[in-house]
């Protein structure tokens, strides 16, 4: 990958790096909302959220259409209005893996935008991201802790094969732990930030 892209070839300026960023949302009760953005670029003036893809797929236009309006791209985007910075869209950095040599090919890089999202998309985000997490909550208050949230697993087949941890999220936790190599820990992905 780096010898396709050279960072000194980079025709854009990097502000930021791999970084847990958080904000809190919502009207009467307030949600805090986070993940850690990739990269944030400033390019012809303008700033944008610019996330790393791998996949085993090939890099079509019907490969980036999805990120139009992917959930996580404008979540991201979201956090830096949210936290007072302007940020105008996202730009995808692609890789195809040859998963048989389990490598990126250099010959398959590309990027991919940048593109803009609407203030109307933006909303769109924040009320869907404000409904789920209120569903979340009121099943959690009925059925309690114990219990998980229906699982979402649009994502497990997006590398034209399972994730290679499909069965295990399948199983209840209790019978997950007697599997070799299952160790169970808090997600805490705010301590995987830096600078």
């Amino acid at each position: 990958y780096a010898e396709r892209w050279p960072r000194e070839q980079d025709d854009f300026e990097i502000l930021r790096n791999e970084t847990w960023v958080e904000a809190i949302m919502g009207g009467e009760g307030q949600i805090r909302y986070g993940g850690i953005v990739d990269r944030l670029v400033r390019l012809d003036n303008s700033v944008f959220v610019m996330d790393t893809k791998t996949t085993s797929g090939y890099l079509t236009e019907n490969y980036f259409a999805q990120y139009l309006l992917s959930t996580q791209l404008r979540g991201y985007v979201a956090l830096e209005h949210m936290d007072g910075r302007l940020c105008e869209g996202v730009y995808v950095d692609a890789v195809h893996v040859d998963t048989r040599a389990q490598r990126a090919k250099p010959e398959y890089c590309q990027r991919w935008g940048p593109h803009r999202y609407t203030p109307a998309q933006l909303s769109e985000w924040a009320r869907d991201a404000e409904r789920t997490v209120r569903e979340i909550e009121r099943y959690v208050a009925e059925v309690g802790t114990g219990e998980r949230w229906e699982q979402r697993d649009g994502a497990c087949f997006k590398w034209n094969k399972a994730c290679p941890y499909h069965a295990r999220c399948q199983l209840a936790p209790e019978l997950a732990e007697t599997l070799p190599g299952y160790k169970l820990e808090m997600w805490e992905p705010h301590k995987r930030g830096g600078p």
